[in-house]
């Protein structure tokens, strides 16, 4: 049987030509692919290039900018940008979210400046040149820095003038709830330390992340002491000590860091490196720790047989210390002071009796707002400004100043008068005494306040009144035609009238005598006391200006 013939292969023509050209193409794709991955290399050189630029450069945009595009050009070659070929654009102008449109927020050749704006460009050749048969492409990087000025206030809290340690000793022993003994030098040296922000958030025991999340907390006001003594470290020996002491005093005491602080910088880096004092750390974090609730103050005032004495305030709004840019407010607390005065066994030529005084004062917060702040090359040539305003007050002696503090009617206009005694005459009748004051809210008008170039005051940390002091709250409860003294004489009848009316004639001027001598006496410790609450009547207190310009920052 004859074997089948074998039949040849089938022969694949042209698969080698497909193969060489699918090869071809992904070596094609491959250098393209390294041009691509070139020019973003290049762009991202650039960028960081910008970068460094737009930094250096806003460290130059005042008076006239004249020397931004020389030092951008300079530090981008630094960083990547060749010196031929390339071009640099510095534009001067002001940074500013609230008042210039998203997404840059700034406005090119505003006034003053504060940023500066860096447009980098170059040629990149390509290796291959595969990419639409061009040699290169142009990239181009643009950054925006901006000088973020951020101050640190407070107002009236009166630490800035301490002289005497005994009004902040009665104060803080009122509100640590326990016995405060500090020496003026103490307290001298907690005024003079300054914890940066930064420090006191990653310091034990507090040990968070950011200053965002320190405002988000609730701490106590003795871990609040003791980060504050770790941050100053032992360079502060003498504030670190008074505040491990304290810290002990502290640690029921709750505070709200938000209602402590009011941070509002432009960026989170300059929020870090704001500085806050340690006394009014201290003071405030105590008031903030005890709103609404009822503080009695022991004054530590000796008034011998004739009188006692008894101070008690609450907190109805804290004070806050201001971190941030313009924009920022300062206040005092919103607060309620009750005095009560006990003349005892007085005799009054027709009587003998005891006098209750009570008397009250309302005070709205007292507030300072930054309202500008200009960068300068140095601080001479920086500038502050503010508006500052005191608060509202009210003093009053009326039926219901000598009820609780928590009513919401201390000092109403339609308030009646206080008895405040019961005086019996020649053994025969009783009157009573009733006295009244009632001196609506004082509305001061705001007052601008300008520190630096071209002001009076230079930009340094310190003190700086505002308004016209009173005399002293009492004082100016107490002048002539402000106590209102009348006695009740309605069960006063017949006979007996005729013969008591004319002793009682005598009792005002003699009872208006023996207050007023009285008070005085009182009055410099009780104003000390409002001082340091910031409840000065007329005039305010603002504090611990202190002013950072070095906070250069990529905005955009």
């Amino acid at each position: 049987m004859p074997r089948p013939a074998l039949r040849p292969r089938p022969r694949q023509r042209g698969a080698a030509m497909l193969i060489g050209v699918a090869a071809l193409g992904l070596a094609m794709a491959a250098l393209m692919v390294l041009d691509v991955a070139h020019v973003f290399s290049q762009r991202r050189i650039l960028q960081k290039a910008a970068d460094a630029a737009a930094l250096a450069a806003t460290q130059f945009v005042e008076p006239t900018c004249a020397t931004a595009t020389p030092t951008a050009r300079s530090v981008a070659q630094q960083n990547g940008l060749p010196s031929s070929g390339a071009t640099t654009t510095a534009t001067c102008g002001r940074w500013d979210p609230q008042a210039v449109a998203a997404p840059t927020y700034f406005s090119a050749g505003a006034a003053p400046f504060n940023a500066v704006r860096v447009r980098l460009s170059r040629p990149v050749p390509y290796f291959f040149g595969l990419l639409g048969g061009s040699a290169g492409r142009t990239v181009t990087a643009e950054a925006t820095a901006a000088i973020t000025p951020v101050t640190t206030l407070s107002i009236g809290s009166g630490v800035a003038a301490l002289t005497d340690a005994s009004p902040l000793n009665a104060l803080l022993s009122g509100l640590l709830r326990s016995s405060v003994n500090l020496s003026l030098a103490s307290y001298q040296g907690l005024a003079s330390a300054r914890v940066r922000l930064l420090d006191l958030v990653r310091a034990d025991p507090i040990r968070l992340g950011t200053v965002d999340e320190l405002l988000a907390s609730n701490v106590t006001l003795g871990n609040l002491l003791l980060a504050s003594a770790n941050a100053l470290g032992p360079s502060q020996a003498l504030a670190v000590n008074v505040l491990n002491s304290l810290a002990l005093q502290a640690q029921t005491l709750n505070v709200p860091v938000a209602q402590l602080l009011n941070v509002s910088a432009p960026t989170d880096a300059a929020a870090a490196e704001a500085r806050i004092n340690v006394l009014e750390l201290l003071t405030v974090g105590a008031q903030v720790a005890n709103r609404n609730n009822f503080i009695a103050l022991n004054t530590g005032l000796n008034l011998g047989p004739l009188a006692s004495l008894s101070l008690g305030l609450r907190i109805i709004e804290p004070p806050q210390i201001a971190v941030g840019g313009v924009g920022t407010s300062a206040k005092t607390a919103q607060t309620r002071l009750r005095l009560n005065l006990s003349l005892l066994n007085l005799n009054l030529g027709v009587a003998s009796t005891v006098i209750q005084l009570p008397l009250a004062l309302e005070v709205a917060p007292a507030r300072a707002t930054v309202s500008a702040l200009q960068c300068g090359r140095t601080f001479a040539e920086s500038r502050v400004q503010l508006a500052a305003q005191t608060g509202l007050a009210s003093v009053c002696l009326s039926r219901t100043a000598a009820g609780t503090l928590n009513s919401p009617e201390t000092c109403a206009s339609n308030a009646q008068p206080a008895t405040l005694a019961n005086i019996n005459v020649l053994g025969l009748v009783n009157v009573g005494l009733l006295g009244y004051i009632n001196l609506q809210a004082i509305n001061p008008s705001a007052t601008p306040l300008s520190y630096g170039s071209g002001a009076a005051q230079p930009v340094t940390d310190g003190s700086y009144r505002i308004g016209t002091s009173l005399g002293g709250a009492l004082a100016h409860a107490l002048r002539p035609g402000s106590l209102q003294l009348s006695l009740d004489t309605s069960g006063v009848l017949g006979l007996v009238a005729i013969i008591v009316n004319p002793l009682l004639s005598t009792l005002i001027p003699l009872v208006e005598g023996l207050l007023s001598t009285t008070l005085a006496a009182i009055t410099p410790l009780l104003d000390g006391v409002l001082a340091l609450l910031g409840l000065d009547i007329g005039y305010a207190d603002v504090n611990q200006i202190r002013l950072q310009c070095n906070q250069a920052e990529l905005v955009y």
